[in-house]
Parts: structure tokens; sequence; C-alpha cells
């Protein structure tokens, strides 16, 4: 079990309302970054601290290894990433 930080922002209250983590492979400049890779090694039964608005939001256990997945968002909050993520 590995213990992970997650800062949220500009789409964390849409990710805690939807029960999900996801974030971008890259941005639309092509850049990626490694805190958005370490999404890759997060794992089922992983506990997710996740921050957001300077206090710590939600704690969560993660109910599987990561996936690749696209862009989940309905609100226009994450239109700055490419589609493809985890």
């Amino acid at each position: 079990m590995a213990y992970w930080w997650v800062s949220q922002n500009k789409t964390g209250d849409e990710e805690l309302t939807g029960g999900y983590l996801w974030a971008p492979k890259e941005n639309k400049k092509g850049q990626t970054f490694h805190y958005w890779r370490n999404m890759e090694a997060v794992r089922h039964g992983d506990v997710i601290f996740s921050y957001m608005g300077q206090c710590i939001r939600a704690t969560s256990v993660a109910k599987g290894d990561c996936y690749d997945a696209e862009r989940p968002f309905s609100s226009p909050a994450g239109e700055g990433w490419e589609r493809e993520g985890w």
C-alpha cells in the first residue's frame, strides 16, 4: 500500500463528486509532469489525500490500479489538456 498526496485545483470538485482521479498524459503544448506520471503507480488499496483550497478535502482508497482513460470532464475546466490520460 502506498500513500498519495494529490493537489487538485480546477477539476477537483468534479473528480470528488464523480469518485475518480484523472491526470492528463500531456497538456496541449506536449508537456508532461512527474506528478501526472505518478498516476501510473497508483494501485488498488492505495490511500489518497485530496488537497484543495488549502485543506485536505477527502481521504480515499483506490478501488483499482491505474488505467488509461480519456478526459472525463463535462465542464470546460480540463480543456487545456489532451484527451489521453490515466
